[in-house]
């Protein structure tokens, strides 16, 4: 029974050190490179067809160049070469003030958008025999698809757009603005580092997103460490590092998978946990009522060091686990020692690693109050956007 009790109560530490900010919200997707700065091209493997009500040009070339600096979720470039013809007459394009903007969906591939931007700019003039202008116009139908693999990964994106709008001038059998114009063409979009190497590009629905902690000890709040990701809101990643351990005087208890959750809304010294836990000395329920782990970073450091505590929205709440005949509670408590941070990796792949050698952690032991719980484990925080 005693080394049950033991078990039950490191779940349930195990679970606390789990940790979430916020609540969960919706990860962004978009472009993803294998390094950066990333230079894109865009070149056609289908030839592109725009279509109005006097005349439908096949488009070629009709090629553009971008760059990357990170993870995003869209891309934009004007041509950097087109050409449209009407029948043999060659009509060049030019793309004025506008850009192409490219946004995969929300689940990365599949349907998204390419928008013709930004808001006034341009219009796009195709100057032939009849001469189009299409201006500025967005939600125009594309979709992202995933090719190849390892360096030479792309994304193919083809446009199968209805409705655009554009206006007939000079030359045109009938004059005026119509939105019943299409645009249908596809795209292979391939990437290389600054040297001219191979190096992938793919859509995902979710992206890296760097998140790591900043400022120095300080007397003023603004300049006191934190902790910061690239993009707001940020959704956590992790991976756990080495085992999560938790003692009490009966025995050791090991819990081998620890994952974080959750959402950082913007820079902060606190943020909050909630739990996800397994393949610890055996399975017992743990249940979080109203409760949860807060992790603080102090005015300390570099190196960064913090505190926790347990918090329950619910007053006389706990934290409990259920094993039979025995239920062990984790009321609320604060200023909990022994986490220390350390920042990790570079740009969108930074991460926090959190590590915990927490002490005088109290907890009531089948009605038994004790209060030398201690707790150890690290744990690599990552975020996405």
């Amino acid at each position: 029974m005693k080394r049950m009790k033991t078990m039950a109560l490191a779940v349930a530490i195990t679970a606390m050190l789990t940790a979430t900010v916020g609540a969960a919200g919706a990860s962004a997707s978009g472009f993803v490179a294998g390094s950066y700065p990333a230079e894109l091209k865009a070149a056609p493997t289908a030839t592109h067809y725009i279509t109005t009500k006097s005349t439908s040009m096949q488009c070629e070339p009709f090629t553009f160049r971008s760059s990357m600096s990170g993870p995003s979720e869209s891309i934009s470039s004007g041509l950097t070469e087109g050409t449209c013809w009407q029948g043999i007459v060659s009509a060049p394009i030019n793309m004025g003030s506008c850009n192409f903007t490219l946004k995969p969906g929300s689940g990365g591939t599949g349907t998204g958008t390419i928008s013709i931007g930004p808001a006034g700019c341009g219009p796009i003039t195709i100057k032939g025999p009849c001469q189009i202008s299409i201006p500025a116009q967005t939600g125009l139908s594309a979709t992202y698809s995933n090719t190849g693999s390892g360096t030479t990964a792309k994304v193919e994106i083809s446009v199968n757009a209805s409705g655009l709008v554009y206006t007939q001038g000079s030359g045109c059998a009938s004059e005026g603005t119509y939105s019943d114009g299409s645009w249908k063409g596809t795209w292979a979009l391939s990437a290389t580092d600054l040297s001219g190497n191979s190096t992938s590009i793919s859509v995902s629905s979710t992206l890296p997103n760097g998140l790591f902690l900043s400022g120095k000890e300080s007397g003023e709040a603004s300049q006191q460490p934190r902790l910061e990701a690239e993009h707001y809101p940020a959704t956590f990643t992790s991976e756990i590092a080495s085992a999560h351990v938790f003692t009490t005087n009966p025995g050791v208890v090991s819990c081998k998978s620890v994952g974080f959750s959750g959402t950082l809304s913007g820079s902060s010294n606190t943020f909050s946990a909630t739990p996800a836990y397994g393949k610890c000395t055996t399975e017992t329920p743990v249940v979080m009522n109203s409760c949860r782990y807060v992790l603080h970073v102090s005015n300390a450091g570099p190196p960064y060091v913090g505190t926790a505590d347990v918090s329950c929205t619910s007053g006389g709440d706990a934290i409990e686990i259920r094993i039979p005949g025995c239920t062990v509670k984790i009321g609320a408590q604060s200023g909990l020692s022994g986490v220390t941070y350390t920042n990790e990796g570079t740009a969108s792949s930074r991460k926090v690693k959190v590590s915990l050698n927490v002490t005088g952690i109290s907890y009531n032991e089948c009605g038994t109050a004790r209060t030398n719980g201690s707790y150890s484990g690290v744990q690599k925080l990552g975020a996405t956007f």
